[in-house]
């Protein structure tokens, strides 16, 4: 079985494209030699793609840096280059990917088959047979292929089940998930027996739905602080809709509302939001039941949480359990009325705007270097500008007509810039003309 792994940084590096050669062809009926220099190949892209399979990132934890093929160098009579092989890692479903400070979403998979390219390959260069085309003349040059992407990010699970089993440890959360559905997990009597979150489907045979349902690991006492398994699992109950608390009737009243309390004093500590989510309450173990308990759902208060209902079965004995899944589907049935904690925090939290939604010119930096010189700075405009010979006229005009479409001349000209001041781009030196 491999090991649980929910988050990780992967360093990503898509191919460089390849280059394009400068040849010239002359047979014997000719009198003039022809370019014939053919086009590098595209380099290969990096894509994800979400697989509801997969519960784990385990597969990156030896794979931290991953790197797909170069383009192939153009040849002789117009031969282009060959294609860098495009690469496709899976990840589970509820991956978020962010930039490698963890300041940024850059893409959410919310759904299975979902694909992602986190890194484009370069562009292949162009060879003089094409250039000569597209100049209406012979030309003697070629162009370098483009550099391919490369980011360094985390990938950070968080699971998507629609329902999650909270509760300290050794109430029963992983004996009701074996009983309640296909799952097998391993029980034990130890402070954390769940090392990593178990999930399986309830099947519903009459409605022919099916729901998957998580057992995270016991929250203890200042988990949000990290202590024990802490926050590292508690964020795994962030996409539920509805959270299924377990308490242990084998304890004395007052012990199980004293649990009760510390388990949603941790979750409101972590996020305030968890008021909102809908909690059922499960007495288990009602087969050692003390015969003092005497529990009733309004025993069962804290803060503004919502309690919908409150239940006793027992997993040794299966009381009530078909019951129980009753419970479970009517409250789903419900869920567009409320949001996950995840959706309330992408709602509210401007770090969850994808970033690959930016305009151009926010991936851009200005700098005034003096009064009267600017540096403009980007990985966009150094690919754009390896493409170009800057002493032909066309060139100079597709680079014009680049910074005008990108918007990238207005800002410049809102910043302040007039004519006759210079202009630093990929290392080339301009002047400003309006």
């Amino acid at each position: 079985m491999k090991k649980f792994l929910d988050t990780v940084k992967v360093k990503f590096k898509s191919g460089n494209g390849g280059q394009g050669v400068t040849v010239f062809f002359q047979d014997w009926m000719q009198k003039k030699k022809h370019p014939h220099g053919g086009d590098g190949g595209r380099g290969g892209n990096i894509v994800l793609v979400a697989n509801a399979q997969f519960n784990t990132l385990s597969f990156f934890q030896n794979n931290e840096i991953l790197n797909a093929d170069n383009g192939g160098n153009g040849g002789k009579s117009n031969r282009h280059g060959k294609n860098g092989e495009d690469l496709f890692f899976q990840v589970p479903v509820g991956t978020l990917i962010f930039d490698e400070k963890q300041k940024q979403l850059l893409f959410n998979f919310v759904a299975d088959g979902q694909k992602f390219t986190i890194t484009k390959g370069g562009y292949g260069g162009w060879g003089n047979a094409t250039l000569s085309r597209k100049h209406r003349k012979p030309i003697d040059y070629s162009y370098p292929g483009t550099l391919g992407e490369e980011k360094i990010v985390v990938l950070d699970l968080r699971m998507l089940s629609e329902v999650a089993l909270i509760g300290l440890p050794n109430v029963g959360k992983t004996s009701l998930l074996n009983v309640m559905t296909n799952a097998k997990a391993k029980i034990g009597n130890y402070t954390f027996t769940t090392l990593s979150p178990n999930l399986g489907l309830i099947f519903f045979h009459k409605s022919k739905k099916k729901i998957l349902i998580s057992d995270l690991p016991g929250i203890i006492e200042k988990a949000h602080l990290n202590k024990g398994l802490g926050n590292r699992f508690l964020k795994h109950t962030q996409r539920c809709y509805l959270l299924l608390h377990v308490v242990d009737l084998s304890k004395p009243k007052k012990e199980i509302l004293h649990d009760f309390h510390l388990i949603n004093h941790e979750l409101f500590t972590y996020n305030h939001h968890f008021s909102q989510i809908p909690q059922v309450i499960i007495a288990n173990k009602s087969d050692i039941a003390l015969l003092n308990n005497n529990l009733k759902l309004t025993d069962f208060k804290y803060k503004d949480f919502v309690f919908l209902d409150f239940i006793t079965v027992s997993s040794i004995k299966n009381t009530n359990l078909t019951l129980l899944k009753d419970i479970i589907l009517r409250a789903l049935d419900n869920k567009p009325e409320f949001q996950t904690v995840m959706e309330k925090i992408i709602e509210n939290d401007p770090k969850y705007i994808p970033v690959h939604k930016y305009r151009t010119e926010r991936l851009i930096h200005f700098r005034k270097v003096t009064d009267n010189a600017w540096e403009l700075s980007s990985s966009l405009i150094d690919q754009f500008v390896l493409r170009l010979n800057l002493e032909e006229e066309a060139d100079l005009l597709k680079l014009s007509n680049f910074l005008n479409n990108s918007k990238i001349t207005q800002r410049l000209k809102s910043e302040g810039i007039r004519d006759g001041d210079l202009v630093y781009l990929s290392k080339k030196q301009f002047v400003w003309k309006n």
